[in-house]
């Protein structure tokens, strides 16, 4: 194609975009849009995608050991829960660390009404399991609450299948 034939098409464009002006307006416009909605959509799939993988990838199962357990038993109890196939890794929490994130968060500005709780903690010791493959995530629930002395297993399981 010759120079004087791209200048030609060119002139013709321009004198075209200026005798209908409203409707090159129009079109311009309804174009901005699509895009605009076209894009929005497309950072809110991203997002919502991203926020699923790293759900799926923070399933917990939260086990509370009964108080009468001795510290010895508590230790015996976190290495039973290693052996699980499905564990990928445990997070002790102490009673005392418990009662600290009590006062801290949930009784800030008023920590004088846990006082009484430093002598008799009614906090239990627990572990905190990360698994491996949330799709066994019952079979490891069912296989450590036939662990002695754990009297409570919470799953989380729900919240990562509602979302």
């Amino acid at each position: 194609m010759k120079l004087s034939r791209i200048k030609y098409s060119f002139s013709e464009a321009k004198k075209s975009i200026v005798r209908n002006g409203l409707m090159s307006f129009a079109s311009l416009f309804t174009i901005t849009c699509c895009l605009l909605i076209l894009g929005v959509f497309a950072i809110t799939a991203i997002n919502v995608n991203s926020i699923t993988e790293q759900i799926k990838d923070q399933c917990e199962v939260q086990i509370y050991i009964d108080k009468q357990a001795s510290d010895e038993r508590v230790a015996a109890i976190g290495e039973e829960v290693k052996t699980i196939d499905n564990v990928k890794g445990i997070t002790f929490v102490s009673k005392e660390d418990i009662l600290e994130i009590a006062k801290n968060d949930v009784f800030e500005g008023r920590e004088e009404m846990l006082i009484s709780f430093e002598q008799d903690n009614p906090f239990s010791d627990s572990y905190t399991i990360v698994l491996n493959d949330i799709k066994k995530t019952e079979e490891t629930v069912e296989e450590v609450k036939k662990i002695p002395d754990i009297y409570r297993v919470i799953n989380k399981q729900g919240v990562v299948n509602t979302v």
